[in-house]
């Protein structure tokens, strides 16, 4: 039976509850089998929110309804731990609660928490300014609409202002929400922006992180073989907490599911959705979309978003 089947780890964290759950699902001397966890993630370089979805099973019903609070801080780490060989793991989902419900489901009673990274930002922020001429720059809108998404609880920080800088030669009058400001400075100067794990980024639309390059192969954990589509190649593997939007992966594999066009080397990772649990049964997975790196930068697709990757 294989080690990463018996060494796989899920904790959630409440911080602002004071409470977490989970641990690893340890074989060593003997099998230690903490509290069942199943998650589901999705993340990604478009400017939606990051979503988690999370079942905790077999709560006691006062520790349960201590998680029915609205609008409270969630953290998911993963990865694996074992006594013999250290561990791998990291945090894959910071955000805040959109509903949490608790229901028995044959003899499991389940409590499950659905969450969202920067949802009152996205919905709520809204810009409602005047900008002079010469005070009007691409820098300047995304700095008024940072400072609205800063009102609920988005961090900010100054140096992602850097690579922007264009100024229209008229006063700009800004009555929109602060997402729709950053989707237009964007489109204007070719950049991206997302809020990930609460922080609002904003990146040249051909950045990428080389230095972080994740192998992924049948030999590291590929599972299948990667399937090229519209969208660029999806590949899975085993769940690796490094995983994350804008890193680089390496793919190395001897076979696809779809011919034409895929070739072996550097990724660029657009979106991942993680499938774990501490069921040593059920997937520990990572699903991820990415394009390929060429010339120093990431091939685009045909279709272009609003200050999304395309």
């Amino acid at each position: 039976m294989s080690l990463v089947l018996f060494n796989r780890y899920i904790k959630v964290y409440f911080p602002e509850i004071g409470v977490s759950f989970g641990g690893s699902y340890e074989y060593f001397d003997e099998i230690k089998i903490p509290i069942m966890i199943k998650a589901s993630i999705t993340r990604s370089n478009e400017p939606n929110a990051n979503e988690a979805e999370v079942k905790i099973y077999n709560l006691r019903q006062d520790t349960s309804s201590r998680l029915h609070v609205e609008d409270t801080q969630v953290e998911v780490e993963i990865g694996y731990k074992d006594p013999r060989y250290g561990e791998t793991v990291g945090f894959i989902f910071k955000g805040r609660t959109r509903l949490v419900e608790a229901k028995q489901v044959g003899t499991d009673w389940i409590t499950t928490i659905k969450c969202g990274d920067g949802d009152r930002a996205l919905k709520y922020a809204r810009v409602n300014k005047v900008l002079s001429k010469g005070k009007n720059s691409s820098r300047d809108k995304a700095i008024e609409a940072s400072n609205e998404m800063k009102v609920y609880g988005v961090e900010v920080s100054p140096d992602i202002f850097d690579i922007l800088g264009k100024t229209k030669n008229r006063a700009t009058t800004l009555h929109k929400s602060a997402r729709q400001v950053l989707d237009e400075v964007c489109r204007d100067e070719d950049c991206i922006w997302q809020i990930n794990d609460g922080i609002l980024e904003i990146h040249n639309r051909n950045d990428f992180a080389l230095d972080t390059a994740t192998v992924i192969s049948q030999q590291t954990g590929m599972i299948g073989s990667p399937d090229l589509n519209e969208d660029g190649i999806t590949v899975q593997s085993l769940a690796v907490p490094l995983f994350r939007e804008g890193r680089t992966v390496d793919i190395q594999t001897n076979k696809t599911k779809s011919t034409g066009g895929f070739s072996n080397g550097l990724h660029r990772v657009e979106k991942i959705t993680f499938d774990v649990s501490l069921n040593a049964n059920e997937p520990f997975t990572a699903s991820l979309t990415c394009r390929k790196i060429e010339d120093n930068k990431v091939k685009r697709s045909k279709y272009r978003g609003i200050g999304a990757l395309s």
